[in-house]
């Protein structure tokens, strides 16, 4: 609201020749031009103007009621609002960063995947080679086998039946196909790997493997070979198209029992010698074993391998499939040990 007063003592700025103001403020003719008669009477006049519609004093900054042109009440709280969820976004961004850089990093389920895909070898105790085409070793054949019937004897044992898909000899060795084997031992090694058909063991016996050249058939026992040395798969390193696994063998004598009477997995810093397997992947899904080494001067290798009720041997003491990368089940058989240098085991 603006208020303005305006005072005068002269109203001479009123007059002029012609007219003059009475007490009343009224203008009247003049009596005599040549003279100006002011009444005694007469008091100065004061004019005093009220006007609301007059604006107050603004700027671009405050408006007329001298608040801050733009702001709110709720500004302050918004605003704190916005900070917090700027942080809470920042700190979600450098967490989400930090996990995508450990599971890059963690190859664990990969790890897996090929320690369960090499376990048939594994189990063999193959010795170190380069070339598996020129690696002419009982070991690889038997891995291929060993993958057919041990895969056959868990469907049995889901379906709770008694009756292979393989037929039997007179000495209940399954008969297993030249094709099988082939299929199994590419998935071991590659699809163009060449397999070396030939009887295992001694001609004759109920416990060799034995092949039929003319029916083109293997016939295998019911038994798996057994070992001292529980399993363990410690790394998993990519070099190029190479992925090299890091398998641990610990002896089944260091193999400790918790008070509910369960193993406790042996840790790779407790093996007694170690292979080095460099596989290489084949398509999407494939993968094959290029070669074995040792890590180390020297490899464990047995001259004996006795055989067992393959039911016994299945997953070891418990008789369930251990398929993962903590280590197989052993079985704790005695074999014969005997140590060779690593040059002369390749």
């Amino acid at each position: 609201m603006a208020e303005w007063k305006r005072n005068t003592d002269d109203l001479d700025f009123f007059k002029d020749d012609s007219t003059k103001i009475n007490s009343d403020g009224a203008q009247t003719p003049a009596s005599d031009d040549n003279s100006r008669v002011e009444s005694k009477d007469s008091a100065p006049v004061s004019f005093e103007v009220t006007d609301e519609s007059v604006p107050a004093h603004s700027s671009d900054r405050f408006n007329t009621r001298g608040y801050r042109r733009g702001r709110s009440k709720a500004a302050a709280p918004v605003g704190f609002l916005v900070l917090v969820l700027a942080l809470v976004g920042v700190v979600t961004l450098i967490i989400a960063g930090i996990g995508a850089i450990i599971r890059s990093q963690d190859n664990s389920e990969l790890r897996n995947e090929l320690f369960v895909l090499m376990r048939p070898v594994i189990r063999q105790q193959t010795r170190a080679f380069t070339d598996v085409d020129s690696a002419e070793q009982d070991e690889l054949l038997l891995s291929a086998l060993w993958y057919l019937t041990n895969k056959e004897q868990i469907r049995m044992m889901q379906e709770r039946t008694i009756i292979s898909k393989y037929a039997a000899d007179d000495n209940e060795r399954w008969k297993i196909s030249e094709e099988d084997v082939l299929e199994s031992y590419r998935r071991l090694f590659g699809p163009d790997a060449e397999i070396f058909n030939r009887t295992v063991g001694e001609p004759g016996s109920i416990f060799s493997v034995e092949y039929n050249e003319t029916e083109k058939f293997f016939h295998v026992p019911l038994s798996v070979p057994s070992t001292l040395y529980e399993t363990v798969a410690d790394t998993l390193v990519k070099k190029g198209d190479d992925y090299i696994l890091r398998v641990c063998y610990v002896s089944t004598n260091k193999i400790a029992i918790d008070d509910d009477g369960q193993f406790i997995l042996p840790k790779p810093e407790e093996a007694d010698y170690v292979q080095l397997f460099t596989l290489q992947r084949v398509g999407e899904d494939g993968w094959k074993l290029v070669s074995i080494a040792d890590e180390g001067p020297s490899v464990t290798t047995y001259n004996n391998r006795p055989t067992d009720d393959f039911s016994q041997d299945v997953g070891g003491f418990t008789g369930e499939f251990d398929g993962d990368a903590n280590g197989t089940q052993p079985n704790g058989e005695n074999n014969q040990e005997t140590t060779v240098n690593a040059n002369e085991a390749s």
